[in-house]
Protein backbone atom coordinates (compact mmCIF):
# COMPACT_ATOMS: atom_id res chain seq x y z
CA UNK A 1 0.00 0.00 0.00
CA UNK A 2 1.49 3.33 -0.86
CA UNK A 3 1.61 6.32 1.39
CA UNK A 4 -1.36 8.74 -0.17
CA UNK A 5 -0.26 11.53 2.09
CA UNK A 6 0.09 15.22 0.18
CA UNK A 7 3.46 16.61 0.12
CA UNK A 8 3.77 19.40 2.78
CA UNK A 9 5.58 22.56 1.36
CA UNK A 10 9.54 22.68 1.65
CA UNK A 11 9.72 25.34 3.71
CA UNK A 12 7.46 24.54 6.89
CA UNK A 13 9.32 21.30 6.57
CA UNK A 14 12.74 23.11 6.92
CA UNK A 15 11.55 25.47 9.64
CA UNK A 16 10.47 22.71 11.68
CA UNK A 17 13.56 21.00 11.05
CA UNK A 18 15.46 24.13 12.51
CA UNK A 19 13.25 24.52 15.06
CA UNK A 20 13.63 20.74 16.21
CA UNK A 21 17.64 20.71 15.93
CA UNK A 22 17.51 24.90 17.53
CA UNK A 23 14.97 23.65 20.68
CA UNK A 24 16.27 19.77 20.67
CA UNK A 25 12.90 18.82 19.94
CA UNK A 26 11.51 15.47 19.35
CA UNK A 27 9.24 14.58 16.03
CA UNK A 28 6.16 14.20 18.42
CA UNK A 29 7.20 17.42 20.26
CA UNK A 30 7.41 19.58 17.55
CA UNK A 31 4.07 17.94 15.88
CA UNK A 32 2.03 19.19 19.34
CA UNK A 33 4.34 22.70 18.70
CA UNK A 34 2.53 23.07 15.65
CA UNK A 35 -0.89 22.68 17.05
CA UNK A 36 -0.36 24.72 20.75
CA UNK A 37 2.09 27.11 19.63
CA UNK A 38 0.62 30.15 17.75
CA UNK A 39 3.85 31.89 17.35
CA UNK A 40 4.99 28.91 15.84
CA UNK A 41 1.51 28.66 13.25
CA UNK A 42 2.89 32.02 12.32
CA UNK A 43 6.11 31.66 12.20
CA UNK A 44 5.46 28.70 9.74
CA UNK A 45 3.01 30.31 8.19
CA UNK A 46 0.69 28.02 9.19
CA UNK A 47 -3.49 28.46 9.25
CA UNK A 48 -4.64 24.89 11.10
CA UNK A 49 -8.38 25.60 10.00
CA UNK A 50 -6.89 25.87 6.75
CA UNK A 51 -3.90 23.76 6.13
CA UNK A 52 -2.94 20.00 6.86
CA UNK A 53 0.11 20.45 9.33
CA UNK A 54 2.88 17.24 9.00
CA UNK A 55 2.21 15.17 11.40
CA UNK A 56 5.44 13.23 13.45
CA UNK A 57 5.75 10.63 11.16
CA UNK A 58 6.28 13.54 8.11
CA UNK A 59 8.52 15.16 9.86
CA UNK A 60 10.66 11.93 11.01
CA UNK A 61 10.75 11.15 7.18
CA UNK A 62 11.76 14.92 6.57
CA UNK A 63 14.53 14.65 9.05
CA UNK A 64 15.46 10.90 7.35
CA UNK A 65 16.19 12.57 4.07
CA UNK A 66 18.43 15.42 5.03
CA UNK A 67 20.25 12.75 6.80
CA UNK A 68 20.65 10.55 4.29
CA UNK A 69 22.39 13.53 2.05
CA UNK A 70 24.08 15.07 4.71
CA UNK A 71 22.66 18.41 4.41
CA UNK A 72 22.01 19.17 7.98
CA UNK A 73 25.41 20.77 8.85
CA UNK A 74 25.55 22.44 5.40
CA UNK A 75 21.63 23.69 5.67
CA UNK A 76 22.58 24.81 9.30
CA UNK A 77 25.63 27.09 8.52
CA UNK A 78 23.66 28.68 5.60
CA UNK A 79 20.75 30.15 7.71
CA UNK A 80 23.21 30.90 10.56
CA UNK A 81 25.17 32.78 8.39
CA UNK A 82 22.21 34.02 6.79
CA UNK A 83 21.09 35.27 10.18
CA UNK A 84 24.05 36.76 11.65
CA UNK A 85 24.50 39.18 8.14
CA UNK A 86 20.87 40.44 10.31
CA UNK A 87 22.35 41.05 13.60
CA UNK A 88 20.42 37.62 14.58
CA UNK A 89 22.50 34.68 16.80
CA UNK A 90 20.94 31.96 17.62
CA UNK A 91 21.76 29.13 20.28
CA UNK A 92 20.11 26.39 21.39
CA UNK A 93 17.83 26.59 24.05
CA UNK A 94 14.49 25.34 25.52
CA UNK A 95 10.82 26.45 24.87
CA UNK A 96 9.02 26.93 28.57
CA UNK A 97 5.17 27.34 28.20
CA UNK A 98 4.89 29.63 30.54
CA UNK A 99 0.89 29.54 30.57
CA UNK A 100 -0.84 30.78 33.88
CA UNK A 101 -3.91 28.30 35.27
CA UNK A 102 -6.49 29.06 37.48
CA UNK A 103 -6.85 27.16 40.42
CA UNK A 104 -8.56 26.52 42.98
CA UNK A 105 -7.34 28.63 46.55
CA UNK A 106 -6.04 25.62 49.21
CA UNK A 107 -8.40 24.73 52.03
CA UNK A 108 -5.31 24.92 54.02
CA UNK A 109 -4.64 28.72 53.52
CA UNK A 110 -8.08 29.35 54.91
Amino acid sequence: MHDRRRPKPLLWMLKLYFLQIWYSLTDPQTEELMHDSHAVQQFLGLALGRDDPPDETTILRFLHLIEKHRLGPKMLQVVKCHLASHGIKVHQGTIVDATLIAAPTSKKNR
